[in-house]
C-alpha cells in the first residue's frame, strides 16, 4: 500500500501545481481581457460622442484546463448594424489568446501574441496579413465590419 499512497500523493501534488498554473494563466487572461476591452472603449469615445452606442456585457467561458470564468464584451451599433467583440478563449492554436469580432458579413479575429505582448487583427483567416491592432488599425476594422 505504501506505493499506491505515495502514487496518489504525487499526482495530487501534480493536480495542485497545475491548478495553480490555470488560476495564474486564467488571471493573466482576464487581465488581458480588461487592458483590450478598456483600449477599445478609449478608441471607440470620439465616435460614441458621435452617436456610435457602445455597451458592455460579458460572457461565460469554459475552458478544458482553466475552468470556467467570466469575460468582458462589447456590443456595437450604428444605423441598426451590429458588431460583437467577444472573448473565445485563451488556449487557441497560433496565439495567445482570441477574440472574435463579429460584424453582419464578417468576422474577424483579434489574436494575442504574448512573445510581443501585442494584438493582431486577422481578417478573413489570413494568418500572414495580419495587422497590428492600432486605434487606426481598430477604426479601420470598425468602418468594414459596421
Amino acid at each position: 500500500m505504501a506505493n499506491l499512497a505515495e502514487y496518489v500523493k504525487t499526482k495530487q501534488e501534480d493536480m495542485n501545481r497545475l491548478s495553480a498554473d490555470a488560476a495564474r494563466m486564467r488571471e493573466d487572461w482576464e487581465s488581458e481581457l480588461e487592458r483590450l476591452m478598456a483600449a477599445i472603449d478609449d478608441w471607440l469615445r470620439p465616435a460614441v460622442a458621435e452617436g456610435l452606442k457602445s455597451s458592455a456585457g460579458s460572457v461565460s467561458i469554459a475552458e478544458e484546463g482553466l475552468g470556467t470564468y467570466q469575460a468582458p464584451v462589447r456590443i456595437i451599433e450604428l444605423a441598426g448594424n451590429l458588431v460583437r467583440i467577444v472573448p473565445v478563449a485563451r488556449i487557441v492554436v497560433g496565439g495567445y489568446g482570441r477574440v472574435d469580432v463579429i460584424g453582419r458579413t464578417e468576422t474577424a479575429f483579434l489574436v494575442y501574441w504574448k512573445p510581443e505582448g501585442c494584438w493582431y487583427i486577422v481578417r478573413g483567416r489570413d494568418w500572414k496579413g495580419r495587422e497590428l491592432l492600432t486605434k487606426d488599425s481598430f477604426e479601420r476594422l470598425m468602418e468594414a465590419l459596421l
